[in-house]
């Protein structure tokens, strides 16, 4: 038996769901207009180590945030 399972990100946007691509130098979400760069994490160039990588010119949002240091360190277990 095989499952396969598709999702599309303009029919989620029809349905209003959140599609988000979450990388560790920044994170995008997919908005009508296309996708949006609304992050990037501490100490990241986002020139240099973000958008000069890419193939494609994301959107930047109003606000670019950066992401919470606390994301990049380890915790003792």
């Amino acid at each position: 038996m095989s499952i396969q399972v598709n999702y599309s990100g303009p029919q989620g946007l029809v349905r209003k769901q959140e599609l988000l691509f979450l990388t560790e130098r920044a994170s995008f979400r997919l908005t009508p207009d296309g996708i949006e760069l609304f992050e990037s994490a501490p100490g990241i160039d986002l020139q240099r180590d973000v958008l000069d990588q890419m193939e494609f010119a994301p959107r930047l949002a109003a606000q670019v945030g950066v992401m919470p240091a606390t994301h990049f360190t380890a915790r003792e277990r």
